[in-house]
């Protein structure tokens, strides 16, 4: 059951992956940026202070460029630009290296290999149900449903009126480190 699943991948850490991908975060990559003000912007429209924005860095790179974030890392193809929604997703995943450091990572790959055993495909990892939406917490849902639902709630007004996404987000809001 997915639900099965959802707690093993609480439990099963791939300590060595989380390791290896903070340290070497920006490995083979170039142009090293800062956010721009409009990307700043829109970090501030979704993530208020539960963010520290002056330790996120955009990296262009030829390898792991899904984009794909590692830490405060945001890996991207070199002939990619960062539109504000997939930034927004990226920057959930800072949110929750921030906050929870490097479990993301594992929780991440866990469900992303899981949907490609179940359906072939890892996007399966990012499909939300309605079981999700009901999740007690937004910390109760896997890394990638996490930044999904940030990520939704950003792109679509609408869902900013809905009050399982306006939950979940006074949660991210409010979950900065102290």
């Amino acid at each position: 059951s997915s639900r099965a699943g959802d707690l093993a991948s609480r439990f099963i850490r791939l300590f060595p992956l989380e390791a290896l991908a903070t340290q070497f975060a920006g490995f083979l990559s170039r142009d090293s940026r800062a956010l721009t003000p409009d990307e700043r912007a829109h970090a501030l429209e979704v993530f208020a202070g539960a963010l520290d924005l002056d330790a996120v860095r955009v990296v262009r790179t030829s390898i792991a460029n899904a984009p794909t974030t590692l830490g405060n890392i945001i890996r991207v193809a070199h002939d990619r630009e960062l539109d504000p929604v997939t930034l927004i997703h990226e920057l959930a995943h800072v949110w929750q290296y921030q906050t929870q450091g490097t479990a993301y990572i594992s929780d991440s790959a866990w469900h992303q290999v899981s949907a490609v055993l179940a359906t072939g495909s890892r996007r399966a990892a990012y499909d939300l149900t309605e079981e999700d939406l009901n999740a007690e917490s937004i910390h109760h849902l896997p890394a990638e449903k996490q930044a999904v639902i940030i990520e939704c709630w950003f792109a679509n007004a609408a869902l900013r009126e809905d009050p399982d996404y306006a939950r979940f987000l006074a949660e991210v809001r409010n979950s900065a480190k102290s």
